[in-house]
């Protein structure tokens, strides 16, 4: 592996950990210094996202039920993140495995999952 690759990892696993102690320490709904959805401020519509550092930060907590009420899809999705990230490890043994993880049918329905959460999050108020 060439040193700007492991140090870019590097940096991105501090940065990761740093949010990870902010939103343990800190509830995003009682502190401003979070960064905010710009879908909403704009539009005053849930993206698929929004409440995501919410649900971060009661995941910390060990709070499932309200990690789930900030957003359902999201803390539903959470083994399949966890096999994303694992997915450049999975490659070798099991190509099929990480072709269905990584290829073009799972960002299409993602996109569509995305957009159909956003939709029925605004229309039935999740």
């Amino acid at each position: 592996m060439h040193r700007p690759v492991r140090h870019s990892r590097l940096v991105l696993g501090a940065a990761l950990l740093l949010a990870a102690v902010a939103l343990l320490v800190f509830d995003p709904a009682d502190h401003g210094f979070f960064p905010r959805c710009l879908f909403h401020s704009l539009t005053g519509w849930k993206c698929a996202g929004c409440g995501a550092q919410r649900m971060t930060h009661s995941l910390l907590q060990l709070d499932i039920a309200e990690a789930f009420r900030q957003n359902a899809l999201l803390v539903l999705l959470l083994p399949y993140f966890a096999l994303l990230l694992a997915a450049p490890l999975l490659r070798a043994r099991w190509p099929r495995l990480h072709t269905a993880l990584t290829g073009r049918t799972a960002v299409v329905a993602a996109a569509w999952l995305a957009v159909g959460w956003t939709v029925a999050r605004n229309v039935w108020g999740w």
